[in-house]
């Protein structure tokens, strides 16, 4: 794979660096040597990736110290711009979407990005030489690429903005042959009324069946070359539809997954993926709507000027017509867009509901709340069914009249074609001609649905929008952390009206120290852990990692460097080897092995007929509350972290496995803080500190805080006396 083992990348271009200073000194001293390609290389064509997605302000490594994709992570990521690896096979360059990072059969670094006004892709070399991407070149190239995708800006946004940054994504050379195949059409089209007037003004007048079979080759022509222009030009509406929706979609799931955690405590998971598919809506509608119909309509306009040319005694009434029907269709389009919105509302809520009972059927089965839940998805769909069925007397009628003002204008002006003693072939012509712009007309009436429902949408995805991000570009990266943690000063309540959870706290904890959190039920472990990670933020003082603000420095590339094991956690659907290594991409699966003997769960994996690739389904079916949790423990130990956070994580486990566990936590060099009611869990910390109501009431070692007597002996006391170990 690109750029795959770090390590050794890192080691050769710390050869190439010193390579590089060693030829500069010769060169100076007036030799001539060359060892091959340089970092600057290289950076000249991150240079025009960076130029190409857009960024500013940023700095390239030029010692060698990080490898590309390591400077493109702190690069890119910081301002939401994703990427993943890619395998370049087939003729990628015909269907693919974005800037694609490569290399040569030799190692050079290439640039591919799509050509603008035509289709393909181009190659830019790391000395600017630009080829176009087709065959003979791939076969130079090898497979493995870097794919990027496009981010909407870490701010709060508007619908417009959203439209915005589709424009300035759009395939332009697809929207431009679209809009060049429905110009052309129009024009193909204006051969139609010629030939009609020609058909009563001298073919059939004269009556010579000889002169039949050039105009009717010649129309046979005219709705051939149409055909054609209408297959062109719903492919490459489709393009575009597919380029759009996939930049998009892309933009926005990258920026739900930057969202602050509070975001997701607003929304269930159902409305949430209503709204993300929302834009998917958005997407299929513009280009049905704006690059179907009213693209044609406004080429339909050229035959305003046949209409002109035919009978141009009939202009005044043709235009009054057709302004008519014109102000007919604004109607219409003002009572769907207010009735779409309010269906599109409705169905948000009731996709959130639907979601939510699939997903808790089991609960609602075991409870006996069929009935229940029954009774309440159908009053949420009553509203949509009525509004569905039920809509205005405009909606029902309006497509109708505008039909009917349609035909009753043909009508209209034969009369004033009858007085103004327009002639037969003529009047054809102009019928023809009128009958387009008419039919163009009719095409919104079937569209018109479809771009009510816009701005519904766009209100639908706002939430998403307005949300602001996690990440801030010019927040500092971290690196690395010695462990050392300190809360300073901090005061929190969930809510503005809430009570204080924690009121003016300090806690300092050492590089390696293994501190354990013990307090009764709502003294705050949970919350501290939380406010540990960034996922609540206080509403006084600050959480420092080493000399790291937590609120200002780049949270994700810290949580990497922190194994957390949180209370309610899960597993996602796939394998036990995807779910063990998420958190340490590129582990191999002795690494999973390895973490899993750590965990207590290898036993276990191994009994399993796939053992790291046995299924795990969504639901967590198969899998005891122990194994799971245990799986979880592996996830946080995989990738070796500085500081190990772990609230209730082997709450389900039984003694002899938590005692296996204890063992590997106490052989560890890094910072622990763990939240747990078991005695054999915290026996051994180095300190353990007492929460109530919170506040710090002691903290000590085990055998200090038992001499005492105080909180901790009588939470211990009252384990030990019931028998069970818990506190």
């Amino acid at each position: 794979m690109i750029f795959d083992d770090q390590i050794s990348k890192r080691l050769d271009r710390e050869k190439q660096t010193l390579r590089e200073v060693f030829g500069d000194t010769a060169r100076d001293m007036g030799f001539k040597l060359d060892f091959g390609n340089s970092m600057g290389s290289d950076n000249r064509v991150l240079h025009r990736l960076l130029e190409y997605l857009k960024v500013s302000d940023y700095h390239l490594d030029d010692d060698g110290i990080f490898t590309p994709d390591e400077q493109l992570e702190r690069i890119l990521r910081p301002r939401g711009i994703m990427q993943r690896r890619i395998t370049l096979d087939g003729d990628w360059w015909h269907r693919a979407i974005g800037p694609k990072l490569g290399q040569d059969c030799e190692g050079n670094m290439l640039l591919f990005v799509p050509r603008r006004w035509v289709f393909g892709y181009k190659c830019i070399d790391q000395n600017g030489i630009v080829r176009k991407v087709d065959a003979e070149l791939m076969r130079q190239v090898k497979s493995d690429a870097l794919d990027f995708f496009y981010a909407l800006p870490p701010r709060r946004l508007k619908g417009r903005e959203l439209l915005l940054f589709a424009i300035a994504n759009m395939p332009w050379s697809a929207a431009f042959a679209v809009i060049l195949t429905a110009f052309f059409a129009s024009l193909i089209g204006m051969f139609v009324p010629f030939i009609n007037k020609e058909i009563f003004n001298n073919v059939i007048p004269n009556g010579i069946m000889s002169d039949l079979y050039p105009v009717a080759a010649l129309f046979g022509g005219v709705v051939v070359g149409c055909a054609m222009m209408e297959v062109m030009r719903n492919k490459l509406v489709i393009r575009v539809k597919d380029v759009l929706s996939v930049t998009l979609q892309h933009a926005v799931m990258a920026r739900i997954f930057t969202l602050d955690t509070s975001f997701f405590w607003k929304y269930s998971s159902g409305e949430i993926t209503n709204r993300v598919t929302s834009i998917r809506q958005l997407c299929d509608l513009a280009n049905n709507a704006i690059l179907g119909a009213v693209i044609t309509l406004m080429f339909s306009m050229v035959y305003v000027l046949q209409i002109f040319f035919y009978a141009k005694d009939l202009m005044l009434v043709s235009m009054l017509l057709l302004f008519v029907q014109v102000s007919l269709l604004v109607v219409y389009a003002v009572q769907m867009h207010n009735e779409e919105r309010e269906l599109i509302e409705h169905k948000a809520m009731l996709d959130g509901m639907e979601y939510n009972i699939f997903s808790g059927i089991q609960k609602i089965k075991l409870t006996g709340s069929e009935t229940r839940a029954y009774t309440k998805w159908l009053n949420l769909y009553r509203h949509c069914a009525h509004i569905s069925y039920n809509p205005s007397v405009v909606v029902k009628v309006m497509p109708a009249l505008i039909a009917f003002c349609h035909i009753a204008g043909i009508g209209v002006l034969w009369w004033f074609a009858i007085r103004e003693k327009v002639s037969v072939s003529d009047f054809i012509a102009f019928s023809v001609a009128y009958g387009m712009i008419a039919s163009a007309l009719q095409a919104l009436v079937g569209i018109i649905p479809n771009l009510a429902q816009v701005s519904p949408l766009l209100k639908i995805a706002e939430p998403v929008l307005d949300s602001v991000p996690e990440y801030q570009p010019d927040a500092p990266m971290v690196d690395y952390l010695s462990g050392a943690i300190e809360v300073s000063d901090v005061s929190f309540r969930y809510n503005n009206t809430g009570p204080w959870l924690f009121q003016h706290f300090n806690l300092k904890v050492e590089p390696g120290e293994y501190v354990a959190i013990v307090g009764p039920s709502g003294c705050g472990k949970s919350t501290l852990l939380r406010l540990l990670l960034g996922f609540e933020h206080p509403q006084a003082g600050g959480v420092f990692y080493d000399n790291y603000d937590l609120s200002k420095c780049d949270r994700t590339s810290l949580r990497r460097l922190v194994g957390s094991c949180l209370q309610n956690g899960s597993l996602f659907s796939g394998d036990i080897f995807s779910n063990i290594t998420i958190t340490a991409p590129g582990s191999t699966i002795d690494d999973a092995w390895r973490a899993a003997e750590m965990a207590g769960i290898a036993d276990d994996i191994r009994q399993m007929p796939m053992q790291m690739h046995t299924v795990v389904s969504e639901g967590n079916s198969g899998f005891s509350g122990g194994q799971k949790q245990r799986i979880l423990i592996a996830r946080a130990l995989i990738a070796q972290p500085s500081i190990l956070l772990m609230d209730e994580a082997t709450s389900a486990l039984d003694n002899i496995s938590q005692k296996q566990i204890a063992e590997q936590l106490d052989k560890l060099a890094c910072t622990r803080i763990v939240v747990a009611h078991r005695l054999s869990t915290i026996r051994h910390c180095s300190r353990i500190i007492v929460l109530d109501h919170g506040e710090i009431k002691e903290q000590g070692t085990y055998d200090q805080l038992m001499s005492r007597q105080g909180l901790f002996y009588k939470l211990a006391k009252r384990q030990i006396a019931s028998s069970e170990e818990e506190i």
